[in-house]
């Protein structure tokens, strides 16, 4: 009995007490400010959405861009992604949706997830992957994709690139003014396209001087031929002579003149050049679609990079 008398009054004294906790907690929370961001951020998001309705998405993606920045949310970036594809960018909008496809399966939210899923394999028809591959040298190898330069990390590992024209340029000490470069059409469909860079001493690049010259002789016939009919329609030849020479003459120019371009554009080095280093001769190669296994070709990366292998 006196045991329960001491207390009593300890546990009325924390029945009084509670109450004042849970009020003063709740004080304070109120007292907390308002995440100053978010305001802006909604107020940024919106704007985005306006100027996306507009077509405007050269303004709309960097509204995103700071709202997802201030306040990051999956409906944000979405919106981002989506912003970025219709603008023309699609390696970004494909990391960005394959991040949209992490955070909603995290988050449980499975038909969120498979938009943004359906959305990745929208984009993958449209990329392909690129692997650019140096063999083994001590020379000093710049290498540049579409005109900007790729960083050391980018060799060897498939790089998103869209599809359609690219060209890969690689220059060395030793190129004797022709540094390698080769135009290739970039399949979509996750296709892989590997370009092999030579890297033994002399010129890269050479023309095909035959297939020139055989052009070069085509044009100067057909100038003949068309010569001879203009001659021969002032004169008492009849007119199938005039129609022949006339004839003989367009078809040997229609042949020579592409014959000519394809033979004085320059082409890369194959065979002997290669064989030196006992590496694949230098060719584009398109193969079945391999895993990415990590890599975007970055055309921000805008310094000129150079590196040893």
């Amino acid at each position: 009995m006196r045991f329960r008398f001491l207390l009593s009054p300890l546990a009325i004294s924390l029945a009084l007490s509670l109450p004042v906790c849970f009020v003063a907690e709740r004080a304070l929370a109120q007292d907390e400010p308002a995440d100053p961001n978010a305001a802006k951020a909604d107020a940024l998001f919106n704007e985005g959405r306006d100027l996306m309705t507009k077509g405007d998405f050269a303004n709309a993606c960097p509204k995103f861009e700071e709202s997802q920045k201030l306040r990051p949310g999956i409906g944000t970036l979405f919106n981002l992604a989506d912003c970025h594809e219709k603008s023309g960018k699609p390696i970004q909008a494909y990391q960005e949706f394959k991040e949209v496809v992490d955070r909603t399966k995290v988050a449980l939210q499975p038909e969120r997830q498979k938009i943004a899923e359906d959305r990745v394999a929208a984009l993958e028809a449209k990329l392909g992957k690129l692997v650019i591959q140096i063999p083994p040298t001590q020379l000093r190898v710049t290498v540049e994709l579409d005109g900007t330069a790729l960083l050391p990390d980018r060799i060897g590992v498939p790089l998103l690139v869209p599809s359609g024209e690219h060209t890969v340029k690689a220059i060395t000490p030793q190129d004797g003014g022709d540094p390698y470069e080769a135009t290739f059409t970039m399949a979509g469909g996750g296709a892989t396209t590997t370009v092999t860079i030579p890297v033994a001493p002399g010129p890269k690049m050479e023309r095909n001087t035959g297939l020139a010259v055989v052009g070069g002789i085509l044009i100067g016939l057909g100038g003949l031929g068309l010569l001879g009919a203009a001659i021969a329609s002032g004169s008492d030849d009849d007119g199938a002579t005039v129609a022949g020479l006339g004839l003989t003459g367009l078809v040997c120019i229609g042949v020579g003149i592409p014959l000519l371009v394809v033979g004085m554009k320059k082409h890369p080095v194959a065979g002997p050049q290669t064989a030196l280093l006992e590496s694949p001769i230098p060719d584009l190669a398109i193969t079945g679609g391999a895993p990415l296994i990590g890599g975007i070709a970055r055309p921000e990366a805008g310094v000129l990079a150079t590196w040893h292998f």
